[in-house]
């Protein structure tokens, strides 16, 4: 009952569902921040002030987006009921993937001790944070249902 609930409430299912709504709004709010956050740590000679800030809003954000991975990975049964292994089907979906991408960069290097260079570059794996946008906005949704349904055609297609 409560898995099932919070499948409702990530995935937003009910219509004028106000948590799911809000859950799902803040989550999108989340991710524009998160975007300006990285646009704003690129700027050299910053206050430390200001770095300390970016720093906790770090650790927010990728505390709420490991949240939302690990419920979506709890409701996986939910959302792939006549499945056998809906965990696994989830782990290796394209959104998961993303979601996984986004929030490796953070817990990474608290395993595996990395160059400074490869540092710079794994943090550019944040910026995939804004793909995950795409599970939420309808029209982008409607765009990639659209392309894995006609993608055989779309590859068929002549290439100029």
């Amino acid at each position: 009952m409560i898995r099932y609930r919070s499948y409702e409430i990530i995935e937003n299912t009910r219509d004028n569902d106000l948590i799911g709504t809000v859950v799902n709004k803040v989550i999108i709010v989340l991710i524009c921040l998160n975007i300006i956050s990285i646009i704003a740590e690129s700027f050299e000679n910053l206050n430390s002030n200001v770095l300390f800030i970016l720093r906790i809003f770090e650790y927010l954000s990728v505390t709420v987006f490991t949240l939302e991975y690990l419920v979506r990975l709890w409701t996986a049964p939910d959302r792939f009921p006549a499945t056998k292994h809906p965990y696994l089907i989830y782990i290796f979906s394209p959104m998961a993937i993303l979601d996984m991408l986004a929030i490796a960069p953070f817990y990474l290097p608290m395993l595996i001790h990395f160059d400074l260079r490869f540092m710079r570059v794994l943090r550019l794996f944040r910026l995939l944070r804004v793909f995950k946008l795409n599970r939420y906005s309808d029209s982008l949704n409607l765009i990639g249902r659209v392309i894995k349904k006609e993608k055989s055609k779309l590859l068929m297609a002549p290439r100029t």
